[in-house]
């Protein structure tokens, strides 16, 4: 019955419309770089849990810097590409999630910069390459990482047992 009245209301303009889905790429360079943290300062929360032996189950949610919508906390109209870019997102916990997102007091106690300057500190220097690459999509990604693991030809022919001779 919800759903069909969410359809029915989306049909008739009375919704927001869907959001669209953060790239792949986008949300492995952000899991990646949290290094299994919330980037909340001084979070213990792991992202990923053990909710029982051998099963996990995420404790995360990517959020944005600058709302989605009107009247969302640090609002600012976007393109969608740098509203859902990499540069304008983050990775929280479930519970901090929530604490900035809070409609009374998210944009007053957590303004975009001060939500910056937590990504700035958790991604380092990583963070500013990946951003400077723009919007990655997942054959773009997968090139970089490719080129970026494959191992350099090597000087050297011949089995690894036998002693390394120079290629002439």
């Amino acid at each position: 019955m919800l759903a069909v009245s969410l359809t029915l209301a989306r049909a008739l303009g009375m919704t927001a419309s869907p959001r669209k889905q953060i790239q792949a790429a986008t949300q492995a360079a952000l899991w990646a770089l949290s290094n299994g943290r919330c980037y909340f300062p001084l979070c213990d929360n792991p992202l990923v849990m053990q909710v029982r032996k051998g099963v996990f189950r995420k404790n995360a949610q990517i959020a944005h810097i600058h709302g989605v919508a009107p009247g969302a906390p640090r609002y600012q109209p976007l393109p969608q590409a740098e509203r859902d870019g990499f540069t304008n997102l983050l990775l929280l916990c479930y519970p901090h999630h929530g604490e900035i997102d809070d409609p009374k007091t998210g944009e007053r106690l957590y303004p975009a910069e001060l939500l910056r300057s937590w990504k700035d500190k958790r991604e380092g220097d990583n963070g500013a390459a990946l951003a400077a690459l723009g919007p990655v999509n997942e054959k773009v990604l997968n090139d970089l990482l490719v080129a970026a693991f494959t191992p350099p030809p090597s000087a050297y022919s011949g089995s690894p047992t036998s002693s390394p001779r120079p290629v002439a």
